[in-house]
């Protein structure tokens, strides 16, 4: 069940999908309220829309180029699993 957590600092992007599908999101100015306004959702977590599915053809080189762009990052000797 997904919850998206609004930063105070980031303006979503595709905020528009999120609403599409009803997906619920949570901001708070602290910490407390954060954790509150989540308890909230999850006690009355709304019915979420199924995601449609869509052809990727069209956009593939663009993912393929971004995929390659980042390729040489790599998780830390000490990152466990």
């Amino acid at each position: 069940k997904p919850v998206f957590f609004k930063r105070g600092d980031k303006e979503p992007q595709n905020f528009d999908l999120i609403a599409k599908y009803n997906i619920p999101v949570v901001e708070g100015k602290d910490m407390d309220e954060l954790v509150q306004n989540f308890e909230d959702v999850i006690a009355k977590y709304p019915e979420v829309k199924s995601v449609e599915k869509f052809d990727i053809t069209q956009i593939k080189s663009e993912i393929d180029a971004t995929l390659k762009k980042f390729e040489m990052i790599k998780p830390a000797l000490d990152y466990k699993f």
